[in-house]
């Protein structure tokens, strides 16, 4: 009966100070089911919706839907619309970075997954500059995130003319050496994938080993490349480190000369 009193009192306005405290001194001490924290999130500071959101966000969906409404102004009147003490941005970031806090050990990466979504589908709030943003402080996070990678595929699907941002994000993730990171190289191969043939002169700044190994275990990549090296200049081509141009023209089947070689059932495939 007092959480219904305390969701009627904050339904239409913000939850005052006073109310705050008692809600948060019950909860500390008396109350410890995080429900009876969601009618003054909007009271609370930052730091206390980062500690509370791994158990939030493993509540029913509704429920979850209901935290999100209050975090992000959703269905709000002009007193409340942007009253929350986290940014939109803010509240995709520490999504993420729950494993890397070490709160993954309270939150299981499909409540993650099941919140971010939450996130994508109000597209009013999550617009493409903001999703770039988010993306821009998740790859300075280190370790990277491991839903980094399924974020920018996400955001380029939403948003097709970030193309160039992601080229740059991916370039970024080289700088960083991605292929330490299983998950997160296994999702940078995907994009790379996915934003052909842009990506190909971001694949050739790969180490010579790295890009090897993704030549010889992606056949689309492979021809891709080979293609490109060919459409080059004698010049363009004198740019591209000579290990690099190796393993194309190798795996490739480019003989001395630089001509093609592509059996018949490639060709056909």
């Amino acid at each position: 009966m007092i959480t219904r009193i305390i969701h009627i009192l904050t339904d239409k306005t913000l939850p005052t100070a006073d109310l705050v405290s008692r809600v948060r001194n019950l909860y500390n001490k008396r109350v410890f089911d995080v429900r009876f924290l969601i009618p003054v999130l909007n009271g609370l500071s930052k730091e206390e919706i980062i500690t509370a959101l791994p158990k939030l966000i493993q509540l029913n969906p509704n429920v979850v839907k209901e935290v999100f409404n209050r975090l992000l102004g959703i269905h709000a009147d002009s007193k409340t619309q942007h009253a929350s003490p986290i940014t939109p941005e803010e509240l995709m970031v520490e999504l993420h970075c729950m494993e890397v806090s070490g709160a993954a050990s309270k939150c299981d990466i499909k409540s993650v997954i099941r919140a971010t979504s939450l996130c994508f589908a109000e597209s009013e709030i999550y617009s493409q500059d903001v999703l770039a943003k988010v993306i821009n402080q998740l790859v300075e996070v280190n370790p990277l995130p491991t839903l980094l990678m399924r974020t920018v595929i996400q955001t380029l699907n939403l948003h097709p003319r970030l193309i160039g941002f992601v080229m740059n994000i991916l370039a970024r993730l080289i700088r960083k050496q991605v292929w330490t990171q299983p998950k997160i190289w296994e999702g940078f191969v995907k994009c790379c994938q996915r934003t052909l043939p842009k990506s190909i002169p971001i694949l050739l700044m790969l180490p010579h080993v790295q890009l090897k190994q993704v030549l010889e275990e992606e056949g689309d990549l492979k021809i891709a490349a080979g293609n490109y090296v060919m459409g080059l200049s004698e010049q363009q081509q004198s740019q591209i480190p000579a290990q690099t141009l190796d393993v194309i023209m190798h795996l490739s089947n480019y003989d001395s000369k630089g001509l093609l070689m592509i059996e018949k059932r490639e060709i056909l495939s």
